[in-house]
């Protein structure tokens, strides 16, 4: 069985082919007719040569790679299959893994993609009802304040009408104390009359009494707890007595 000679590191790990189409197409056409002219002596020379040239090209140093033989480069390519294999299997658990993953997350993400759906609804809801309350309790306080301006403007007007009677009562009371004065002058007068008469029945000797005709009430001072009208009338009897 023809096998192709093969290179292994002197660490034990897996060089590469040492023959390959590539490398031995790489060799110029003048050195390949300038190796088939060689004697065949010669041609264990020339071969290292090529080797090391191969390798030197390769980055690889001739020093320290050894060949393979055929059951190496076989048993290597079963530990390179093995490797290979374990690799890919490898790779597909850790993608079926990645998977699972990416799954669980994405629900997760759903899920909270969910709630905060959810929860956004709720707060849309609650500012639509408080919204609703403030514009009832905006109602009720305009409410209030209308029947608040409706009833300051009845008091404003029962005021008005209170003074204007006031006023008028006013008048009418500077009217009575005119008649009050008037009849007070009267009845000085008539004391003065009366103090004539009286002195000519002292001199007559002949005793006289004062009828109650001559009695006159006097009307208390307005203390301002009573009413106007009260007094008023309280002066109208006073006064109607008096005459």
């Amino acid at each position: 069985m023809n096998h192709r000679p093969q290179v292994t590191a002197p660490n034990g790990s897996i060089s590469r082919t040492f023959w390959r189409e590539h490398d031995i197409r790489g060799i110029s056409g003048e050195r390949r007719a300038k190796t088939a002219s060689i004697d065949v002596s010669g041609s264990k020379e020339v071969l290292k040569a090529l080797l090391e040239e191969v390798l030197k090209k390769n980055g690889d140093d001739p020093e320290t790679f050894h060949f393979q033989s055929a059951e190496e480069a076989f048993l290597s390519k079963i530990i390179v299959e093995s490797v290979s294999q374990k690799i890919d299997e490898t790779s597909k658990i850790n993608n079926e893994k990645f998977d699972q993953k990416f799954e669980s997350v994405s629900q997760k993400i759903d899920e909270t993609s969910r709630k905060f759906e959810s929860v956004s609804q709720k707060i849309d809801e609650t500012s639509r009802k408080s919204d609703e309350k403030f514009e009832k309790v905006s109602r009720v306080i305009k409410d209030v304040c209308r029947q608040n301006d409706e009833k300051f403007e009845e008091v404003s007007r029962t005021f008005d009408k209170i003074q204007k009677s006031v006023d008028d009562n006013k008048e009418i009371l500077k009217e009575k104390i005119k008649q009050l004065e008037s009849m007070i002058t009267d009845t000085k007068v008539q004391l003065s009359v009366n103090a004539v008469a009286l002195d000519d029945v002292v001199k007559d000797e002949t005793p006289r009494y004062e009828t109650s005709d001559h009695m006159r009430f006097k009307l208390p001072p307005l203390d301002g707890k009573s009413s106007w009208s009260i007094y008023l009338r309280q002066f109208e009897a006073i006064a109607t007595a008096n005459n």
